[in-house]
């Protein structure tokens, strides 16, 4: 029997959390993660479903990073996992690419996002570039802080953005 198709859709916020806890956030309960995620009307809940198991997540919600805005409209991508056993096989770009998607539609100009360090070569490949130097989150560890603008669709354009932490290496 072959594995059951892997398709993407968009949830309510709470659909998500169980699986970011799990992954992500296990130091934190789910009503904190429901704190956290507060109401953002305009913001966006992405799974990949294999049957009716979640197996990755992606979210993205209207708020300017902690650096200087470079757009009027930033959005922040926020838990982005993908159960071990399927990583590496495309699922956390495809739920990006769907966030992306939905951050165009609502006119929203840049993108970025706090991530592990481990991380920073998969927001690289997406475009994203390093913003910050790196700090140590009390619970998960070292992280940066990445971003890239977004263009319309189909403009290959490099990200002309000059950032005061664009020469940081990490540490």
């Amino acid at each position: 029997m072959s594995d059951p198709e892997i398709h993407i859709e968009r949830v309510p916020p709470e659909v998500t959390r169980p699986l970011r806890q799990r992954l992500l956030m296990g130091h934190r309960t789910l009503a904190e993660l429901e704190a956290s995620d507060g109401t953002y009307p305009e913001a966006a809940y992405f799974v990949a479903m294999q049957g009716d198991e979640i197996i990755a997540t992606a979210s993205a919600r209207q708020e300017a990073p902690p650096w200087s805005p470079h757009g009027h409209r930033p959005w922040r991508i926020r838990g982005v996992v993908t159960v071990d056993r399927l990583r590496r096989q495309g699922l956390a770009t495809q739920l990006v690419d769907a966030v992306l998607a939905h951050v165009r539609r609502q006119r929203g100009d840049f993108v970025w996002c706090n991530v592990r360090t481990s991380a920073i070569g998969f927001y690289e490949s997406l475009g994203l570039k390093v913003r910050t130097a790196v700090w140590q989150d009390p619970d998960t560890g070292p992280h940066v802080s990445v971003g890239m603008r977004l263009r319309e669709e189909g403009n290959s354009q490099e990200d002309e953005l000059s950032s005061a932490y664009s020469g940081l290496k990490q540490v």
